[in-house]
């Protein structure tokens, strides 16, 4: 067993010997090269298939970026929708205080602005709740308009922190008013079921016309003179009436009642 061993070394060594020998002297160029021929294809499939492997991992961890990107991107752009929704409020705000300016009634009266908070259900009176009371100076019997000196109603009731405002379309609204065109009295009603104003107890002699501007008059105790109510829209008459009516559309939209205006003396 030994004589084989060291018969199978010997030979090895003369093997290794007899290549490097050959190889010196450029005679195993030929072999390489049809050997390399036979590995080359399978490396090269191989470098292909590390290579597309490589690229599949690659390709996942670039998806998971992009996914964790495309939340941070989502995230980014609720915040600047949430900024500019908050900055449109803003600019609406701006507008509303803008348009009220250069008022009819005396400067020495103070305004505040509100927000209206609630609503309260039509079949029991016209009225809006705001988020201003007597800690900011609102008083009861207040005037409350819009911008553009558009009278909407009167504080009928005030908390601590909150106000409940009569709307000029509750039936029991009164508003002394004079067309103001022609200097007709009378006196603006208001009617929640459908949502109207009226404007009674005109003179029969006296002669109304459409489109005529209705505002607030002197003989308010409440509201300051020349606030606009509306103007008319239809003239109601009647010759056995003792007193003229006619049919007055609004200045102010009150189904798009958002902030107001309260008048403070």
């Amino acid at each position: 067993m030994k004589k084989i061993i060291k018969s199978a070394i010997f030979w090895t060594i003369v093997l290794i010997f007899g290549l490097i020998l050959l190889n010196s002297q450029g005679l195993l160029k030929k072999p390489k090269n049809y050997l390399y021929s036979l590995v080359s294809p399978s490396q090269k499939s191989s470098s292909q298939i590390a290579y597309k492997i490589s690229n599949f991992f690659y390709l996942i961890k670039n998806i998971k970026n992009l996914n964790d990107q495309n939340s941070d991107l989502k995230e980014k752009n609720l915040l600047l929708e949430g900024r500019i929704a908050q900055l449109k409020e803003i600019e609406k705000e701006n507008e509303f205080l803008r348009k009220q300016t250069g008022l009819s009634f005396p400067a020495a009266k103070k305004l505040i602005l509100a927000n209206i908070i609630g609503k309260q259900p039509t079949n029991l009176g016209e009225y809006v709740f705001i988020n201003k009371g007597q800690k900011d100076g609102v008083e009861a019997e207040a005037a409350v308009i819009l911008p553009g000196d558009i009278l909407v109603g009167r504080v009928k009731e005030v908390w601590f922190s909150m106000a409940k405002i009569l709307l000029i379309t509750d039936s029991n609204s009164l508003v002394s008013a004079i067309v103001q065109q022609t200097r007709i009295q009378g006196v603006v009603k208001g009617q929640s079921l459908p949502q109207e104003l009226t404007l009674d107890l005109v003179l029969p002699s006296e002669s109304l016309e459409k489109d005529q501007a209705v505002v607030s008059s002197a003989l308010n105790d409440v509201f300051p003179q020349g606030l606009l109510i509306g103007q008319v829209e239809q003239v109601i008459s009647s010759d056995p009436q003792i007193f003229q009516k006619a049919k007055i559309k609004p200045a102010a939209d009150f189904n798009k009642l958002e902030k107001l205006f309260v008048i403070i003396k």
